[in-house]
């Protein structure tokens, strides 16, 4: 705080050698002193966080849970980022690349993996005949609509506050956010379950064919399962992807992938089960991977329980709004991406012969939906690096990951799309029976549309991590909302339903939109103040932590 005398000396200074000076000097005062509390704010914070430190290291000596020689604190005073100022530009992004692969790969591999799931299940139905796949399709683009793609969305939010709370050196803290992730999860399934109750009635008052409304509603129905499990499964990932924990995630959604398909043959086709048959075998692997997952916690050597998990607690539950204020942001620029692109997929049912035009268009969601796997695990470890990087207060090596972030992205998506443009049409018959040639051919028409489409795609599944992992979830929300809903949805109705273009008209409709969405995206993201998020992240590492620090020690 300012004493009297400098007060006195800068009221002097308004007429110094006899001019006077127009300024306040009671506002710089003030000025002044609230820099100073700010900062006084944040070093009380980081000697809290040393301590913890401290109290860790002594936990995990005694449990034999880690290295005494490991700093749990990632924090650096600015200017002091590892030296980073000194190395030249190719070597400091060759090493954040290395370390973004590192932790991106097997993240991709486990996106691959859980969406190869779907693969398998869409074939096996698929087999069944078009209005069994139509069915099956619309049914999962309903169940990700008002489920998965909100449990999703919700789970980011812990990708910036666990993030951002690992990188500070609170490891106990990301125990506390998986209680409460789980718990929110969990009370969004309650509503979501009515809806998929219902799921056959909303169909048909949206103007879905009778028959193809039927059988989505007995799928979505043996579905419900699944999306419980995977209210539990999704912040335990998270939980782990924060801590760089990613490659046992990979392993474990291989074991569930080789059990996945003669779980499907066997409720299909052994049990007689058909088309819901399928559904129960995707509920199946979801509490596969929900068990598999908390067989590994309990018995892995490495010691992630030992330095972060508190044991279950009421506290965790004491001070969920920072939690929320990050999660409903990150739900909503998660969610709102995904509706758009199930609502094509209901357009799709609008066309005429919608068998064929559904059938096509699920080849092309899967299609996308598959190549949006490589960009969407680079994204993740894009949002893990600028988390973990602000809040252990290095915003210039946030910013350096920004940059590997987006190259990686462009080189993804190239190759996806130069891979999809050179095998379209026997791509095609993994989905459908080769019979069914007006499907296959509605399906190749589009390609070329989809294939630049991919490259957008890839763009913004790494700017979208990028966002979250700064704590700009409202922003981007904004963003996509703006350009997906204001410009994708309508050109897309306009070209694909009233101008009869198909499904090539609903693409381009939606690649429209997605342009512009890319425009917003990288705006912000070249707009960003690293060194003022890198403060953000500070205080919503001690926002989350006001109410449970002092358990998290006893």
């Amino acid at each position: 705080m300012l004493c009297d005398n400098d007060a006195v000396y800068l009221e002097s200074r308004q007429h110094h050698r006899g001019v006077t000076y127009d300024y306040d000097w009671q506002a710089v005062v003030e000025q002044v002193e609230e820099e100073e509390g700010r900062r006084r704010r944040n070093f009380s914070f980081l000697k809290s966080s040393q301590s913890f430190d401290r109290h860790q290291k002594q936990k995990m000596k005694a449990t034999g849970g880690g290295d005494e020689e490991t700093p749990l604190l990632g924090y650096r005073y600015e200017g002091e980022e590892d030296g980073l100022q000194d190395r030249p530009p190719s070597s400091q992004m060759v090493e954040e690349a290395k370390v973004q692969l590192e932790l991106g790969v097997p993240v991709v591999l486990m996106s691959l993996l859980d969406f190869s799931v779907q693969v398998i299940s869409v074939a096996f139905v698929g087999s069944l005949g078009a209005l069994n796949l139509a069915g099956a399709a619309m049914a999962s683009s309903f169940a990700n609509v008002f489920g998965f793609a909100i449990l999703e969305g919700l789970a980011g939010g812990m990708e910036t506050s666990g993030g951002q709370a690992y990188g500070s050196g609170q490891p106990l803290l990301l125990g506390y956010l998986l209680q409460r992730g789980q718990f929110i999860l969990i009370m969004f399934c309650l509503p979501i379950s009515l809806l998929y109750l219902y799921a056959a009635w909303v169909l048909r008052h949206w103007g879905q064919d009778y028959e193809i409304a039927a059988l989505a509603g007995q799928y979505v129905m043996y579905l419900l399962p699944g999306l419980f499990a995977t209210a539990l499964m999704l912040p335990v990932a998270k939980f782990l992807q924060v801590q760089g924990v990613t490659k046992p995630l990979a392993a474990i959604s291989c074991s569930v992938l080789i059990f996945h398909a003669p779980v499907c043959w066997f409720y299909i086709h052994a049990l007689d089960m058909g088309l819901v048959g399928a559904a129960m075998a995707n509920s199946t692997s979801n509490i596969l991977t929900l068990l598999l997952l908390v067989l590994f916690l309990n018995f892995e050597r490495s010691g992630i329980l030992e330095r972060s998990w508190p044991g279950w607690s009421l506290a965790a539950f004491n001070n969920l709004w920072p939690f929320l204020e990050l999660a409903l942001p990150a739900c909503a620029m998660t969610s709102f991406e995904w509706w758009v692109w199930e609502i094509i997929q209901i357009m799709a049912g609008w066309l005429p012969h919608p068998e064929i035009s559904v059938s096509a268009m699920t080849i092309c969601f899967q299609t996308a939906g598959l190549c949006y796997m490589l960009p969407l695990g680079l994204g993740t470890a894009a949002s893990i690096r600028v988390s973990n990087e602000l809040g252990a207060q290095k915003p210039r090596k946030a910013r350096l990951a920004v940059i590997v972030a987006i190259i990686l992205a462009t080189a993804a998506g190239g190759f996806c799309s130069l891979v999809l443009f050179s095998v379209r049409r026997s791509w095609a018959s993994v989905f459908i029976d080769p019979a069914e040639t007006m499907v296959i051919q509605e399906f190749v028409d589009v390609v070329p549309i989809l294939a630049v489409s991919i490259i957008g795609i890839a763009w913004n599944a790494s700017l979208s991590g990028i966002l979250r992992g700064s704590g700009q979830q409202w922003a981007g929300s904004i963003v996509n909302n703006l350009a997906l809903y204001g410009v994708s949805l309508p050109l897309a109705y306009v070209f694909g339903v009233k101008m009869q273009m198909g499904l090539q008209g609903l693409w381009l409709g939606m690649m429209t939109g997605v342009i512009l969405q890319l425009v917003g995206q990288f705006g912000l993201t070249g707009k960003t103040d690293w060194e003022y998020q890198a403060t953000r992240a500070l205080e919503t590492v001690r926002s989350n932590s006001d109410q449970t620090e002092t358990k998290s020690v006893d």
